[in-house]
Formats: structure tokens, sequence, C-alpha cells
């Protein structure tokens, strides 16, 4: 059984498990920092789901880019499927890191993988000094990142991992501006980086996906 199938029976156990306030509905597509646990819930299984298989899809295509073992950032993780669907590409991941705003998404996360570290400010993961990959999974587009957030991404990622990593951007083809502002936002902060995969790939949504790989430079890459 793949990742995927096993994360939709976990949904199923978390549902059954909690008893929740909130009916189930129609989950937002973008969702609020202040949403309900009934609601992220609802999102995983209708989003978080088809964002993962659009994961799997970059992924395939960025095949020899990336170290066979690798410390995992995952910024804006929601329900937190990005570390198995890494491993199924065949990359150890020595340790994973998923950030996201929302602390329901946060309590959702820590449902699916307890022993994993979750947190919603990435300026407080620790330091990464071996090979590591920073999954962005449709969140440049997203309505609430702002510019703001965008440049305390790039700076506390080269913080937290001086000595060079990998971003894997994925964004809903019709919708790049921000996943473009990124890239350049490391070379205005004075970091030598470069677009080393830059393809289109399948969407589940409406759009295509643009899959981007930013190498940051340093002595790990």
């Amino acid at each position: 059984m793949d990742s995927i199938n096993r994360y939709r029976i976990e949904l199923e156990r978390i549902e059954q498990e909690f008893d929740f306030d909130e009916p189930s509905g129609n989950p937002r597509f973008q969702l609020p920092q202040d949403v309900g646990h009934r609601e992220v819930l609802d999102y995983a299984n209708k989003y978080g789901i088809k964002h993962a298989i659009e994961l799997r899809d970059a992924l395939a295509v960025c095949k020899g880019v990336f170290k066979e073992s690798i410390h995992l950032i995952d910024i804006g993780c929601g329900p937190a499927l990005t570390a198995e669907v890494v491993r199924e590409a065949g990359i150890t991941v020595r340790s994973y890191f998923g950030i996201d705003h929302s602390p329901a998404q946060v309590w959702l996360a820590r449902q699916v993988n307890p022993q994993a570290n979750f947190t919603t400010d990435l300026a407080v993961v620790p330091m990464i000094r071996e090979p590591a990959l920073v999954v962005m999974n449709h969140i440049c587009a997203q309505e609430n990142v702002s510019e703001e957030h965008l440049s305390r991404w790039v700076q506390d990622l080269v913080r937290i991992i001086p000595n060079g990593f990998h971003v894997l951007s994925i964004e809903p083809l019709m919708n790049t501006p921000k996943q473009d502002r990124f890239v350049s936002l490391l070379k205005e902060f004075g970091h030598a980086s470069s677009v080393v995969v830059d393809k289109r790939t399948p969407g589940q949504f409406r759009y295509e996906k643009q899959t981007k790989v930013i190498k940051v430079e340093g002595s790990n890459i």
C-alpha cells in the first residue's frame, strides 16, 4: 500500500477517534490561521491528498537532483504527507520539520505523524549543517502569503541551513509571480542561487503545476 492510501486510512481513523463540534462540510481552498479542527480534516480529505499526488508527480521530474539522504523542511505542511511521499521517491529523510501558520493544521499533522517535528514558526527550526531539501507545495500562491512572509522565509532558511540547500517549489501554472519573487529574493539578499529544474507537471485541479528546483549554493550542494 502506498503512502497516499495509508494516509486516507489514517484520516478515517482520526475522523472516528475525535468528536468534532463542527459539522463536516465543504472546506475553503485557502484556510485562514484560525481555522477549526473539523475544517482542516475536511481540507486534508478534499485537497491535501491531491497536493500530495502533485508532489509525487513533481519529484518524478527531479530524479538525481537531490542528495540520497536529506533533512526535510516542509513550509506550509498542512496535513503532513510530504515526508512519506519524498521517501517513496527513494530519498532518505533524516529529519523532518513541518511548518504551518495554523495551529489546527499542526494539530492534525501531529495526529498523523506523532514522531515528527511541527511548529507554526520556521524561525525555531534548529540549525542544519547537512544536505537539506525545502518543500513549498502550493504555498506562494496563497493569498495570505505576503512579500514579508517570503522575505522572512528566505532569511530564516539561509540562517538555519548555512551550507546550502535545494528548494522544491510547486505552484499553479496560472499563479507563479510570488514563486518567481521567492527566487529573486534569494539573490537580493546576496545568496548565490540558480533554478536547476523548471518544468510543467500534472495538476490535480484546474491548472497544471509549475515545478521549480532552486539550488542555494553552499558546501553541501
